[in-house]
Protein backbone atom coordinates (compact mmCIF):
# COMPACT_ATOMS: atom_id res chain seq x y z
CA UNK A 1 0.00 0.00 0.00
CA UNK A 2 1.24 3.35 -0.95
CA UNK A 3 1.85 5.92 1.61
CA UNK A 4 -0.13 8.84 0.36
CA UNK A 5 -3.31 5.99 -0.14
CA UNK A 6 -2.67 5.23 3.43
CA UNK A 7 -3.11 8.79 4.73
CA UNK A 8 -6.10 9.58 2.33
CA UNK A 9 -7.82 6.50 3.37
CA UNK A 10 -7.25 7.83 7.19
CA UNK A 11 -8.07 11.10 6.97
CA UNK A 12 -11.26 10.26 5.53
CA UNK A 13 -12.24 7.84 8.03
CA UNK A 14 -11.32 11.06 10.35
CA UNK A 15 -13.54 13.23 8.60
CA UNK A 16 -16.39 10.53 8.55
CA UNK A 17 -15.68 10.11 12.43
CA UNK A 18 -15.82 13.77 13.54
CA UNK A 19 -19.06 14.34 10.68
CA UNK A 20 -20.97 11.66 13.12
CA UNK A 21 -19.76 12.77 16.25
CA UNK A 22 -20.93 16.44 14.98
CA UNK A 23 -24.21 14.96 13.90
CA UNK A 24 -24.94 13.23 17.43
CA UNK A 25 -23.56 16.05 19.27
CA UNK A 26 -25.92 18.21 17.25
CA UNK A 27 -29.51 16.52 18.61
CA UNK A 28 -28.01 15.53 22.13
CA UNK A 29 -27.91 19.56 22.73
CA UNK A 30 -31.97 19.34 21.17
CA UNK A 31 -32.39 16.80 23.32
CA UNK A 32 -31.22 16.70 26.32
CA UNK A 33 -32.99 14.05 28.32
CA UNK A 34 -32.70 12.01 25.70
CA UNK A 35 -36.44 11.72 24.79
CA UNK A 36 -35.56 10.19 21.94
CA UNK A 37 -34.43 6.98 22.81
Amino acid sequence: IKPGACYLTLAGNVVVYLTLIGFFMTFDQDDADYSMW
